[in-house]
């Protein structure tokens, strides 16, 4: 029979065990999942990188609306809407996503003046979101970063994937019954001057990219970044996978996607707010939690400003297009970018036509400091916040 002094330190051990739940990180990551705006990554051993591998089949899958790019040329002359599915994995040393979508046609042959490619992309801050403001403040313009704010862009190429299934797919094979003409002059080609979009051989799927704003993306080659795609029943399904340490992180990451038979490419694309990556098994760190103002207010606030004479909102078509397009403004951005965006229009000045003064380099969008109160701002951005 035990002592009462062996029991009590039974007790004492089984206590220990049980691991404390912080009240406040509970609520911070139940809002966040409530929103839509939190990916769990499932601890395993090994992440597959094919898409069809029976791990997959377990891990919870979050739907991510996205819709076209409508702020800078190129852009989609009609706002479409789309939707991706992600799941995603971790094993401490890396990360994997699981990244589904329809798609009817398979793109993958870019060679041909008038093919475009299918295409996927993952957007992560450099410095993943750390910053003396909180992760959601410092996160960088969701299209391609901006100065002092760069972007990591992991690009998976349904046309680099055939290169590497089949053999380089280039002007030979686009425009087989051709027959080459030799020029009178020399030329050096792009794969002669190192250009990494002229290699003939492709070491894998997906490119890694830098980028601080529109114009400066830049390769730079990663041999820790994999990936896989498959498109069958109308469906493309991709991994992307990649070494990173998710200790005391919460990763942001957003999402974009290219239809070929669109003829989207570039800034023609689907795009995502910043959403967040908890990995299982890890202490994440939160931050505070943007709480809505009065979004009828602000609603009137934009009317009452004059926002309609430059940019474009719901029932309300812009005067002069000459500002970003405003109508799925919540579903691309967060409510703390907007709201900075309305405080201080030079803080990310998107580049464009009409969007800047060429000479000073500042934003054409009036400030409305000392105008409005911070109650102003919180309202304006919460509205914008709702526009889906």
């Amino acid at each position: 029979m035990r002592s009462n002094t062996t029991l009590l330190l039974v007790l004492l051990a089984g206590i220990g065990c049980q691991k404390a739940v912080d009240p406040a990180a509970e609520a911070f990551f139940s809002r966040l999942a409530a929103e839509g705006d939190l990916i769990t990554a499932s601890r395993v051993q090994t992440i597959p990188t094919n898409p069809s591998d029976a791990a997959w089949g377990s891990v919870p899958e979050i739907r991510l609306p996205l819709v076209s790019q409508t702020s800078v040329i190129p852009r989609s002359p009609v706002v479409q809407r789309s939707e991706l599915l992600v799941k995603a994995l971790h094993n401490r040393r890396e990360v994997g996503f699981l990244l589904s979508w329809k798609d009817t046609t398979r793109d993958d042959l870019e060679s041909g003046a008038t093919r475009f490619r299918d295409a996927v992309a993952i957007g992560l801050p450099l410095n993943h979101g750390a910053g003396p403001h909180g992760a959601s403040v410092s996160l960088p313009y969701t299209g391609m970063g901006n100065k002092g704010r760069p972007m990591n862009i992991w690009h998976w190429k349904a046309s680099w994937q055939k290169d590497i299934e089949e053999g380089y797919q280039g002007v030979a094979e686009a425009y087989s019954q051709m027959v080459p003409n030799t020029a009178p002059i020399v030329h050096r080609t792009g794969a002669e001057a190192g250009s990494p979009l002229s290699e003939l051989k492709r070491s894998g799927p997906v490119e890694n990219l830098i980028a601080e704003g529109f114009g400066t993306l830049t390769p730079s080659p990663d041999k820790d970044l994999k990936g896989r795609g498959i498109w069958q029943n109308g469906e493309w399904q991709v991994v992307i996978r990649r070494r990173m340490t998710v200790h005391n992180r919460l990763l942001p990451v957003t999402f974009a996607i290219w239809d070929g038979s669109n003829a989207e490419r570039n800034g023609m694309k689907g795009l995502t707010r910043w959403r967040f990556v908890r990995f299982e098994g890890e202490t994440a760190p939160i931050f505070p939690i943007w709480e809505d103002g009065d979004v009828k207010r602000g609603r009137e606030l934009t009317r009452d400003a004059g926002c309609v004479s430059c940019h474009n909102l719901p029932d309300s078509p812009a005067v002069n297009d000459v500002g970003p397009d405003l109508a799925h403004a919540g579903a691309i951005h967060r409510p703390e970018y907007l709201m900075e965006s309305v405080k201080d229009p030079n803080a990310v000045i998107v580049p464009g036509n009409g969007y800047f003064d060429p000479q000073t380099g500042t934003s054409t969008m009036p400030s409305f400091e000392g105008a409005l109160e911070e109650k102003d701002f919180r309202d304006i951005a919460s509205y914008l916040r709702s526009l889906q």
